[in-house]
């Protein structure tokens, strides 16, 4: 297992900047819709974004919860692994399946609910 610190706030609010995510190194086959997974982006980066598809192209397609761009294509041999847990003021808290679903629900309703209110305020 390996240790990554959450910078940014792309997975806002289920990740938080400081935070820090424990990795394990996952088989393709175990991944799931809803795992985060650790990446390394095309700056050379290391990166912690949500599984939203797989492509039948060999690619994933991962997004994060923070903002609402399109998701992005990864290439397996770029994926680390899958986020277990996370480390935030000096506490462990795993990751459960039902906790990767409802953030990402979260997040979800949380990002339809501030389009609604930018609509509304701008009169469209």
């Amino acid at each position: 297992m390996r240790s990554y610190r959450v910078k940014g706030d792309s997975m806002h609010p289920f990740l938080r900047d400081g935070d820090f995510v424990l990795c394990k190194e996952t088989p393709y086959a175990g991944l799931r819709k809803g795992n985060l997974l650790v990446f390394i982006g095309d700056k050379g980066e290391y990166v912690i974004h949500r599984l939203v598809d797989e492509g039948s192209d060999g690619l994933f397609y991962l997004k994060g919860d923070g903002y609402k761009l399109f998701p992005e294509p990864v290439a397996r041999g770029a994926i680390k692994g899958r986020a277990v847990g996370l480390i935030r003021g000096g506490r462990f808290i795993p990751f459960t399946r039902l906790g990767e679903w409802s953030s990402w629900a979260f997040s979800f309703l949380r990002n339809q609910l501030i389009s609604a209110v930018k609509k509304m305020r701008h009169g469209a």
